[in-house]
């Protein structure tokens, strides 16, 4: 016994306590090492996979827009609407990865959407036919590249910061006949009304013919000059692809084509029509948010 009366015990820790406390430290460790690969590996993959099979739905979808308004087109019955599907994006999970939208734009020329026209003329002028209008999908992707789906003339065309193609194109035949070029084309105006709508909803757009297609057939005594010129924010995709449709049914000195980047515009210049057979098309298009 110390002096004074008091007696001195040795410490003891808590060597239970110290044991819990270290491992609820590792098991924190362990989860927040987890949930950093998940949010920093995972996830992103995950999330662009996600977006790669939403552009994949959006493809087929637009390819559908097309063959309904084809078969409009080949029945020609005005005022018949029809709606297809179009998903503008797709949720996200909570907390770990946000969702992607996209914008649809049904767009008109002279809306200030598309400054796009389709014309066919010859040199009076006594055939001069112009058609206009698009639908164009945006997507606002988070980890896959940036896409729009751009329908126009008939026509579905791809663009992404590393470039642009025609991927399903319009009712357009040319043929080499007794050394003359003859031309049927199936025009196809969109009438939208300009409007825009941004979400990761399913939406529908309904198309329906306006009036009775306007046909259209000369058959030239003498052999004339056409000009069909295009003006599209697409433009290098449509050169690309009338290059390599027309180049494969005519001969190289039956037509000629030029692009023009700055003003955005092919031209073709098919130098001996022998005949030209338009079907020109006005179709009303309208977004349908019910």
């Amino acid at each position: 016994m110390a002096a004074g009366g008091f007696r001195w015990l040795p410490f003891r820790g808590d060597r239970s306590g110290q044991s819990a406390a270290v491992g609820t430290i590792l098991a924190i460790m362990v989860m927040l090492m987890l949930l950093t690969v998940v949010t920093t590996r995972w996830i992103p993959v995950w999330v662009a996979g996600r977006e790669a099979e939403h552009a994949g739905e959006v493809e087929a979808q637009f390819a559908e827009l097309k063959k309904t308004i084809d078969q409009q087109a080949l029945f020609g019955t005005p005022g018949l609407s029809v709606g297809n599907p179009l998903t503008l994006g797709h949720p996200g999970v909570p907390v770990f990865a946000p969702g992607a939208s996209g914008v649809i734009n049904n767009g008109a020329f002279g809306a200030n959407l598309y400054r796009n026209q389709l014309n066919v003329q010859n040199a009076t002028q006594v055939l001069n036919q112009t058609a206009y209008g698009a639908i164009k999908y945006s997507t606002s992707n988070t980890r896959y590249i940036q896409q729009s789906y751009l329908y126009e003339f008939g026509g579905i065309i791809v663009n992404q910061t590393d470039g642009q193609i025609l991927i399903a194109g319009p009712g357009f035949q040319f043929d080499n006949s007794s050394n003359a070029t003859q031309i049927r084309l199936t025009l196809i105006s969109v009438a939208g009304d300009g409007s825009s709508f941004g979400s990761d909803d399913t939406i529908s757009i309904r198309t329906s013919l306006l009036f009775a297609p306007l046909w259209t057939e000369v058959n030239f005594t003498t052999p004339e000059v056409i000009w069909l010129n295009l003006t599209s924010e697409s433009v290098g995709a449509w050169a690309s692809h009338l290059n390599k449709s027309i180049s494969s049914r005519l001969p190289a000195g039956q037509f000629n084509i030029t692009l023009d980047m700055l003003t955005n515009t092919v031209s073709v210049r098919f130098e001996t029509v022998s005949k030209i057979t338009i079907s020109y098309q006005v179709f009303n298009s309208e977004l349908d948010l019910s």
